[in-house]
């Protein structure tokens, strides 16, 4: 352009997709990331870190902040977290070549965390899972591999049923998984609600019963006034002449 032997890019389609590429975040970055920060503030992980029934990763100090400034409720993917038996505590193996004081962007090739069985990367790449019943963070293939249901690294029996009172939590799952557990978590939670709601309603009616006080002289008075009452009607019988002829009878009844 202008005799110097430039070429003027004149197409509007290489000019969209070069600004397309120079944007465009790798994947894996992608996957690196979620497993890297906190799922409620999108900070970087520090621990201690919690994990709830449906996989997601929290800051403990965060999660906890929300809960008692009742501000979790405007993220209603987080509604099932009420309480603190809604989250554990993970014990997680941090990579020995992590550096919390550099970041996740200038560690983009390595992840925080490993599995203190297969030495797998929780990268994305590899699923992992947080068994509820001692909280050890454990990539899915070493769980597979095992021939007891007991935690390969404390020895915890744990409870492998494929729900959400199972103790395997998975970590980050699919979205159709999520959603899946969602639905079950949700249902559970209503239907204790609804039992505890009924209990508190009969605990209460009884309660009042019990409160009730009858004083010593009311029961003396309705207890004299039985006891009239039956020697008054075994008079008027036993006077009675058909009455007492029926046992007057030869033989008796």
């Amino acid at each position: 352009m202008g005799g110097d032997g430039g070429t003027a890019v004149k197409s509007r389609s290489l000019i969209v997709k070069q600004r397309q590429d120079k944007q465009r975040v790798p994947q894996s970055t992608t996957l690196r990331t979620v497993w890297q920060t906190c799922s409620l503030s999108q900070a970087p992980l520090r621990s201690p870190v919690v994990c709830c029934r449906l996989g997601y990763l929290f800051n403990k100090e965060q999660l906890l902040e929300a809960l008692t400034e009742r501000t979790l409720h405007e993220q209603p993917r987080f509604s099932h977290i009420r309480k603190l038996k809604d989250f554990r505590e993970i014990n997680a193996k941090v990579n020995p070549d992590w550096n919390d004081s550099l970041g996740a962007s200038e560690q983009s090739n390595r992840a925080k965390y490993v599995c203190p069985v297969a030495d797998l990367e929780a990268d994305g790449r590899h699923a992992f899972v947080m068994l509820w019943c001692c909280g050890h963070f454990i990539s899915k293939r070493a769980i597979d591999n095992l021939k007891q249901k007991a935690c390969p690294v404390c020895n915890a029996s744990f409870n492998a049923e494929d729900s959400v009172k199972g103790d395997v939590v998975v970590i980050n799952p699919e979205e159709s998984l999520r959603a899946k557990r969602r639905l079950a978590l949700n249902k559970g939670k209503k239907s204790k609600s609804d039992t505890g709601s009924s209990g508190r309603v009969e605990k209460a009616r009884s309660s009042t019963l019990q409160d009730i006080h009858v004083p010593n002289a009311l029961k003396s008075a309705v207890a004299a006034a039985v006891k009239r009452g039956t020697n008054l009607h075994h008079n008027t019988m036993t006077q009675d002449p058909i009455y007492a002829s029926m046992f007057n009878q030869k033989g008796g009844v």
